[in-house]
């Protein structure tokens, strides 16, 4: 059994939080799992370690296939999370802060690094961080568009291609919505920026014209 603390520390080491402020943890150095994903080689330039291969691997098997069991049996499907309804392990990983999910090096394993890189399993958890991340402070949705985890267009062109080839429809349909989402947020910035220069271009003219009476 999981508790609440257990998960981050699992995911982050001793970047969780529990890590940092438990006194019986602190000054312990621990390693978490997206630590593993990302570590780089440190003989080969621009290369993950070969371990952050399976390290994803195991990753991507715990936010999107893990099922919970009791006894050393699979709990019958009516008692499992709803299919809409994040596993313990994803819900963890999703209400991480960016910086945190920056340790997977995400970017290196879309990249194309044949050595420790694990393309799809990072491009199905990419999938599932965008589409259903959580604002860490507030807990509220808050899905990532594609350029938060992966900065470069060289990277985001593979993920596309494995998008359009390789990925299920569930996954094609969930980064529909997060291009969706992140459409509507930029327009509302565009106009919120447009009301803005309107109203200083209102208040111009009027000083203008009360400088006009003045004159007058």
């Amino acid at each position: 059994e999981f508790y609440d603390d257990d998960l981050p520390l699992l995911l982050l080491g001793s970047h969780a939080p529990a890590a940092i402020l438990d006194e019986e943890l602190v000054g312990q150095k621990f390693y978490g799992l997206l630590q593993a994903c990302g570590t780089p080689s440190s003989d080969h330039d621009q290369m993950l370690k070969r371990s952050a291969r399976p390290a994803m691997s195991l990753l991507k098997y715990l936010v999107l296939e893990w099922k919970e069991y009791a006894d050393g049996q699979p709990m019958p499907q009516q008692q499992q999370q709803p299919d809409d309804k994040l596993n313990p392990f994803a819900y963890a990983l999703c209400c991480l802060s960016l910086s945190q999910l920056q340790l997977m090096n995400l970017e290196m394993h879309i990249e194309g690094d044949k050595r420790g890189g694990a393309m799809t399993d990072a491009c199905r958890v990419i999938c599932l961080v965008c589409a259903r991340h959580y604002d860490d402070h507030d807990n509220t949705a808050a899905p990532l568009p594609l350029e938060a985890l992966l900065p470069t267009s060289h990277a985001r062109k593979r993920f596309g291609h494995w998008l359009a080839g390789q990925a299920t429809v569930a996954e094609r349909k969930a980064m529909q919505s997060v291009e969706n989402s992140a459409a509507k947020v930029a327009a509302r910035e565009l106009l919120t920026a447009l009301e803005g220069n309107s109203e200083s271009s209102e208040e111009e003219e009027d000083s203008d014209e009360e400088e006009d009476d003045d004159d007058d």
